[in-house]
């Protein structure tokens, strides 16, 4: 609910799937989540795209319930977890345009040395950020800093990105300058957040 943490959670390869509806039910992610297998392709920008979709949604709906949510939205995020390069459905420009309209932040996550170069411009041009991890423990280490787990933290409590403009200039993926991702755990490659 308001002010709490909802979660909702999609699957993919060449497919998109939606695993779990947006809930504050923790248990029910982490139940999801240790019952997911490694699927075969990687449609990155798909998931991403249905993600955002999701997030419209939820918001949506809290507004209609509570107008206050009008004036102290909430950050909406897709936390995208991959150990791999995106190799079909939707471009990244597609899902990036739809970050951008709905003012979603796209944090990465990827696991190993190979990171989607299109990933990490969705993040860098919607405010996100980009972490490397080379094991599932480095990754839930990452999860337990409070700038990585709460944008509010991260922003010190300001202003979360918001919707564009419709009148806003197109924002084009080439134009855009990847940062390159922070280096979690691993015995100390790299620095971490």
């Amino acid at each position: 609910g308001v002010g709490g943490i909802e979660l909702g959670l999609v699957a993919y390869d060449n497919r998109v799937e939606r695993m779990l509806d947006i809930t504050p039910e923790l248990d029910q992610f982490e139940s999801v989540v240790d019952d997911m297998k490694k699927r075969g392709s990687t449609a990155i920008f798909s998931a991403v795209v249905e993600a955002v979709s999701m997030l419209e949604m939820r918001q949506k709906m809290m507004q209609s319930l509570d107008h206050e949510n009008n004036k102290n939205p909430c950050a909406m995020r897709v936390l995208c977890l991959t150990d791999g390069q995106n190799n079909t459905g939707v471009t990244a420009q597609t899902a990036l345009d739809h970050c951008l309209r709905v003012g979603v932040v796209v944090d990465a996550i990827i696991v190993g040395d190979t990171p989607d170069p299109s990933l990490l411009k969705v993040a860098t041009a919607t405010g996100g950020d980009c972490f490397q991890i080379n094991s599932l423990g480095d990754g839930f280490e990452l999860l337990e800093n409070d700038a990585v787990a709460s944008l509010w933290a991260r922003h010190d409590g300001l202003a979360m990105p918001q919707r564009r403009p419709s009148s806003a200039p197109r924002v084009l993926l080439s134009d855009v300058n990847a940062t390159v991702p922070s280096k979690v755990g691993g015995g100390g490659k790299g620095g971490g957040p």
